[in-house]
């Protein structure tokens, strides 16, 4: 293997850590307050629930998009590999 190659798998190297790195960041942050939405989320489907007489269908609207989607960040996720989902979607609807 010749130094060319040997740069190459070094920044290869590099971009996978700075990836990493950076996901485990993003994941501080971006998990935060993902996890801050689905506990307002539920207490509100909660209360929605309650002051609807205990509509399910109702709490369920709040409560899905709120609990459901992406708590991590990936590499893929920063390569645009795979899509961030903050809200998710009710699984009966996809």
């Amino acid at each position: 293997m010749g130094p060319g190659a040997a740069r190459a798998a070094e920044r290869h190297a590099a971009t996978h850590f700075a990836l990493g790195a950076g996901a485990v960041l993003s994941t501080f942050v971006y998990g935060t307050v993902k996890t801050g939405y689905a506990i307002l989320g539920s207490i509100t489907g909660g209360l929605a629930f309650a002051l609807t007489g205990g509509r399910g269908d109702v709490a369920r609207a709040i409560i899905q998009p709120a609990v459901r989607g992406d708590y991590i960040v990936t590499p893929e996720h920063l390569t645009m590999e795979r899509p961030l989902i903050f809200a998710g979607r009710d699984p009966i609807e996809t």
